[in-house]
């Protein structure tokens, strides 16, 4: 009789689970681990997301007051050099107000510009105003900017002035642009306007060339509406056609008879610069006026 081993049983085995008599197997699902690239992902998708809620934050306008989307103000000219008088125009943009105010404040005081008040009306956003405005004297370039008042619903309230216009500290001289002569009157144009307080004397001046003939300096004088141009006076005047007229310039040791800007910036000398003739033909009909050499009108004998 063969025997067989018998198999070793273990001290307890629970039988298996039956539901109805039927063999019931249970599967157990085992929990997946996260992995580098799944948190990566998460964190990037959580990124994405917070990018977005912001994108849409800063996509959205901050709430006006009055209404106000847009405000803007320009000042023409922008740069006004110290010690000149022009006329300031300002060119404000808002909506939502009706009126607006431009005076002098903390950062414009009147020592700086006499701004005074600018007022005017605003009508579809925009409105522009404009008033004669004198810089002072600064030391250094400064920029200006006005205190605002906007009108809304008949209220006065403060408002914003984004941009000013600037004082500049003028140490820029005026500088030779050119000159013509029609007949007697010598006219010189310079960069910039000059103070009319500083008339330089008639020796400051020479003209030459031509037919040879002695030239001397008269008078001397300001145009009258442009400081930009000094006119000469000649004590004979440059006919039609006289060739190689020049004008120099000397400037005086006195102080007050050199040429200068408002902002004492001397105009340097010049030597032997060319000066356009604009004096007309001689005619029969213009002849005597025009003559300086004791010559005879055309298609007449000399006397």
């Amino acid at each position: 009789m063969r025997c067989w081993p018998r198999r070793s049983r273990p001290a307890f085995a629970p039988p298996p689970p039956t539901l109805g008599g039927a063999l019931l197997t249970l599967k157990s699902t085992p929990q997946r681990r996260p992995t580098a690239r799944r948190l990566t992902r998460a964190a990037s998708l959580g990124g994405l997301l917070a990018l977005l809620v912001i994108a849409a934050l800063l996509g959205q306008d901050p709430q006006p007051a009055h209404g106000q989307s847009t405000t803007s103000s320009t000042y023409s000219p922008n740069t006004i050099d110290e010690g000149t008088t022009v006329t300031l125009t300002i060119t404000y943009h808002r909506t939502g107000v009706d009126r607006v105010r431009f005076e002098n404040g903390t950062q414009c005081p009147t020592s700086l510009v006499n701004l005074g008040t600018i007022e005017f009306g605003i009508s579809s956003g925009t409105g522009t105003g404009s008033a004669t405005v004198t810089a002072g004297s600064v030391t250094q370039d400064t920029t200006c900017t006005p205190s605002t008042q906007v009108r809304s619903g008949g209220n006065w309230s403060s408002g914003v002035a984004p941009s000013g216009f600037t004082i500049k500290n003028d140490v820029t001289a005026p500088a030779y642009s050119g000159a013509a002569v029609d007949g007697s009157k010598l006219t010189v144009t310079f960069s910039e306007a000059l103070d009319t307080a500083h008339t330089p004397a008639t020796g400051d001046f020479t003209v030459s060339g031509g037919y040879s003939r002695t030239r001397t300096v008269s008078a001397v004088a300001f145009k009258a509406g442009d400081a930009t141009k000094v006119e000469l006076t000649l004590s004979r005047q440059v006919e039609y056609g006289e060739p190689g007229i020049t004008l120099s310039y000397t400037p005086n040791s006195a102080g007050d008879k050199k040429l200068q800007d408002v902002n004492a910036n001397n105009v340097a000398a010049f030597s032997n610069q060319a000066v356009i003739v604009e004096t007309a033909p001689r005619t029969a009909a213009n002849f005597a006026s025009q003559n300086t050499f004791g010559n005879a009108p055309p298609g007449q004998p000399a006397s």
